[in-house]
């Protein structure tokens, strides 16, 4: 008869000592988000710890790779000891900073508490981040070394229809954590520009891009309200392009445009240089094209400057007259500013 071993409990401070020096390398390590990914459904891969999004600081970010074409980003927060208020906090916070759809909570235990607030996030609908908890236990049969046990405690349901947040494959991992063998490509050169880009926005300005879904394109919010800015790359031939986007399905956005118009003349002083002007039911555009004089071919650096100028530039000069426009008004349609980036040298 085959001798059946019993498993017993170890502590896990005797496994891993440190929360931060221990078990987060050891977490963040392939085989072991292999581990995980299993327990959660999940292919999780490309992992990097201690990930900076401006003052904030997670403890793992990697990746969900099942679809290559629309990764996800996972942030992975753990705790070696019951879950406490300042991580159920945290969870909640950082992935609208990292742009995460997913959430991973690892702890040794959870209040029902804590457990009720994230179950009531994955059950909204159009929710932008799933959250999943975790207990982690370290275990052992006879002599053998200690091993890993997850138990998942909580999961979204995934019959509820969600929006989650998701990134293009080339433009998903921080400039300053990218692991040896990740996924990104770097073969087109306008993602390159792109990439380029978003590192100096991160370094200089400390601003997480999110990138888009369908296509390569970067947005990121530059403070309270609906304006935002894109990074987007086009195919068409067309030059570099700053654009404020506008769009509201009560067609809002049309007031908001020709209110704006009246004002072109001093929006195109302030921005030094002619906009270019386009509304219809389906959306509103103010564009300026990038300059003649600067090419990206002969000088990236002189147009990632310029678009980086731009960009904040057309903060300066919309968003105030947009505050004023939409005072008083009960729907506030959706503003966004984009780079639009040609493929064209």
């Amino acid at each position: 008869m085959t001798e059946i071993g019993r498993i017993e409990e170890v502590d896990i401070r005797e496994v891993w000592p440190s929360e931060a020096t221990d078990f987060t390398p050891w977490l963040a390590a392939q085989s072991s988000l292999d581990i995980l990914g299993a327990r959660l459904g999940l292919k999780l891969s490309s992992a990097a710890s201690e990930v900076k999004a401006g003052p904030f600081i997670a403890d793992i970010v990697c990746y969900e790779t099942s679809d290559r074409d629309r990764l996800i980003k996972v942030l992975i927060e753990n705790q070696l000891g019951t879950f406490d208020h300042s991580h159920l906090g945290q969870v909640q916070s950082y992935p609208l900073q990292f742009n995460a759809g997913i959430c991973i909570a690892i702890a040794k235990d959870f209040i029902p508490q804590h457990l009720a607030v994230l179950d009531k996030i994955n059950s909204e609908p159009c929710r932008e981040t799933d959250y999943y908890c975790v207990t982690v236990k370290a275990v052992r049969i006879g002599n053998s070394p200690p091993a890993a046990l997850f138990d998942m405690v909580l999961a979204p349901d995934h019959k509820i229809p969600s929006n989650l947040r998701t990134v293009h494959r080339l433009n998903e991992i921080q400039a300053d954590t990218t692991p040896a063998g990740s996924i990104i490509d770097p073969a087109n050169s306008t993602l390159e520009f792109l990439d380029a880009l978003r590192r100096r926005l991160v370094s200089r300005y400390h601003r997480e891009a999110i990138p888009g879904e369908s296509r390569p394109y970067l947005r990121f919010k530059l403070g309270p309200g609906p304006a935002r800015f894109s990074i987007e790359p086009w195919k068409d031939g067309r030059p570099t392009r700053i654009r404020l986007y506008m769009k509201d399905r009560a067609l809002k956005h049309l007031e908001w445009y020709r209110q704006l118009e009246t004002d072109k003349v001093a929006i195109d002083a302030e921005l030094g240089g002619a906009t270019d002007w386009d509304s219809t039911d389906e959306r509103s555009v103010v564009d300026v094209s990038l300059p003649n004089s600067v090419q990206r071919a002969s000088d990236r650096d002189k147009e990632i400057e310029w678009c980086i100028r731009m960009l904040l530039r057309y903060e300066d000069v919309f968003v105030n007259r947009l505050k004023t426009i939409r005072a008083g008004k009960s729907i506030v349609p959706r503003v966004q500013t984009e780079c639009l980036v040609s493929d064209a040298a």
